[in-house]
């Protein structure tokens, strides 16, 4: 069940919807794509409870893109709802999956909106402007037609966020901006051709340089040392610098001049209580005054995901430059 709004998310979307009826925005069928179900099935491998979803006798497809390449599928059983997938169609990629509710659910059905899927992001559209959800379908910004010249964005393009794994959270932020770069000229920065070794040679230079063979081998104050290691192991310059009191315009600065950069989180952020957390920042959203939205190859998703900058919590900003 989704978390009640706001009063104010409920006088929004009260005057973006009230010309909404029960208009189906979608087409049924009986299927999905044969590609699609057996990545599905591999899914449930993993996760025991999305089994459910392959019990399907019915499925509503709505588009989420313009091009229609990006559908949310929702699946039915005996006409009872199961679950949904986030597929897209042009990369044969399966962006999420869950047996819960869909960010969209509570506006489906409205005619005068248009759902989106934005680099990771859930957004409605209508002639007014965008309204920015966050996974309950919740109200959490407001960007309207109007105001685009001080509300501003930028999300690098074509981002395959890969996870974390049995790695450690540095280890991964790093292995995944040197992912980026390998697909965006760069293609020696994926060692041996494959994440997983990257991933293994950036854990290796992290022990070798601190001494360590344990958890105290992940520092930040050690990333610019290992990543111009690895610059040179594979035959690239690479420089990086550890940046203790961030701002979300030096956030934005980086994106848009330089590439993705390391965003960390603190002990007691989203992420967990008790310890912190390294992610590779892709984007950014300036919703308003007060609200900056990070896009995040976090290592737990394999799409993008987006977070609020807290800088109580935002305590640490790692630039690299390829």
């Amino acid at each position: 069940m989704k978390i009640s709004k706001a009063a104010i998310t409920f006088l929004i979307i009260c005057i973006m919807i009230s010309n909404c009826f029960n208009c189906v925005y979608g087409a049924s069928g009986e299927s999905v794509s044969q590609a699609q179900e057996n990545l599905i099935d591999i899914m449930t491998e993993y996760a025991p409870e999305l089994n459910v979803i392959l019990e399907y006798d019915m499925v509503e497809t709505i588009d989420l893109s313009e091009g229609g390449t990006i559908q949310l599928n929702r699946f039915f059983a005996d006409q009872n709802y199961i679950g949904y997938t986030i597929w897209d169609s042009e990369q044969q990629r399966l962006l999420e999956i869950s047996a819960g509710e869909s960010a969209y659910d509570d506006y489906i059905d409205c005619e005068d909106l248009e759902l989106l899927y934005e680099n990771g992001c859930y957004v409605i559209k209508n002639e007014e402007g965008k309204i920015f959800l966050n996974e309950f379908g919740e109200v959490y910004g407001e960007m309207t037609y109007d105001n685009f010249g001080i509300s501003t964005y930028g999300i690098l393009p074509d981002v395959n966020p890969q996870l974390q794994g049995n790695s450690n959270c540095i280890v991964a932020a790093v292995a995944n901006v040197m992912y980026y770069w390998s697909e965006h000229g760069y293609p020696t920065l994926k060692y041996n051709g494959t994440y997983a070794q990257t991933k293994n040679k950036i854990d290796s230079l992290f022990k070798s340089i601190s001494g360590f063979d344990d958890g105290r081998a992940y520092q930040n104050n050690l990333v610019p040392q290992v990543v111009q290691q690895y610059g040179s192991t594979t035959g690239n310059n690479i420089s990086g610098y550890v940046n203790w009191s961030p701002t979300t315009n030096t956030v934005a600065y980086e994106i848009d001049y330089f590439g993705p950069c390391l965003v960390g989180f603190a002990a007691g952020s989203s992420y967990s209580e008790t310890v912190g957390h390294m992610t590779m920042c892709c984007g950014y959203y300036f919703i308003s005054s007060s609200q900056f939205m990070l896009a995040l190859a976090d290592g737990w998703s394999s799409s993008i995901v987006y977070k609020q900058w807290d800088s109580n919590y935002n305590d640490c900003v790692i630039y690299i430059h390829v």
